[in-house]
């Protein structure tokens, strides 16, 4: 079993502790540089490693671009969304033009709200399952009561990556004005390898963002321009590598540059 299927039951709480991990960290180093600042007035300025703090959030963003690299960006996960691709092509071939687009997503809609109302001889369905243990980014594909194995499937990628980006773009955004310019060197990888791997893939809606989302997708595209004009050299990432991803012309920035 790869790292993205052994991960994937855990995907939840590693992406929620960790964001919470950022948080804490990042609201605290601003907090006390803020003061630092004020009391040190005239100093040279540079900033270093920034201490054990910084090194807790260089740790995070490391294990936490991990995580959603190895469960939502790697080849078995991109393999799976390209399948399914493939099947909805077929499937809209055989369905003819005559039901594409507009059309195809209210006749889908359509049969979805019928099936949630009746059951296959037309009485009222069953009370549905109890969810799923491993909530908070994924429910769907999991296994079996008692079972540690999520099967990836195309919704479970999609509904997952679309919580993970969404949550990604409340938590990294912030981190890009941190003193510390070993965070915001790590913020920068981690930002620049999340567009590569999980932003290559067609899922994520019609913006083409990737499994991550429209907001997810911008939010790493935003981090990454911002830090590419950070006043430190080892801060910046490599834009030719970041914006290697197809999708990435797609996505539309407000890019802030850094506070100094």
């Amino acid at each position: 079993m790869g790292h993205g299927d052994a991960l994937a039951f855990f995907l939840p709480g590693l992406v929620s502790g960790l964001a919470k991990q950022l948080m804490q960290q990042g609201a605290t180093a601003s907090s006390s540089t803020s003061s630092s600042a004020t009391s040190a007035a005239g100093g040279s300025g540079t900033i270093g490693s920034g201490g054990s703090g910084s090194a807790c959030l260089v740790s995070a963003l490391g294990c936490l671009s991990d995580a959603v690299a190895w469960t939502l960006g790697d080849d078995a996960a991109l393999l799976t969304l390209h399948r399914e691709e493939q099947a909805e092509q077929a499937r809209h071939a055989r369905n003819g033009p005559g039901l594409t687009g507009a059309a195809a997503a209210s006749a889908a809609a359509l049969a979805a709200l019928k099936a949630m109302s009746l059951g296959g001889d037309g009485a009222p369905a069953a009370a549905p399952p109890p969810p799923a243990p491993a909530k908070g980014v994924g429910g769907e594909g999991q296994g079996p009561r008692g079972s540690l194995k999520v099967d990836r499937t195309p919704s479970w990628l999609s509904e997952s990556g679309s919580r993970v980006g969404g949550l990604l773009s409340r938590v990294l955004p912030p981190l890009c004005g941190h003193p510390s310019a070993s965070v915001r060197a790590a913020l920068a990888a981690a930002a620049a390898r999340l567009l590569r791997c999980c932003c290559r893939g067609s899922g994520g809606g019609a913006e083409g963002s990737g499994l991550l989302g429209t907001s997810g997708g911008r939010a790493l595209l935003d981090i990454v321009l911002t830090l590419s004009q950070d006043e430190w050299q080892r801060v910046r990432p490599s834009p030719s590598h970041s914006l290697s991803c197809p999708h990435a012309r797609s996505i539309s920035l407000t890019v802030s540059p850094r506070a100094s």
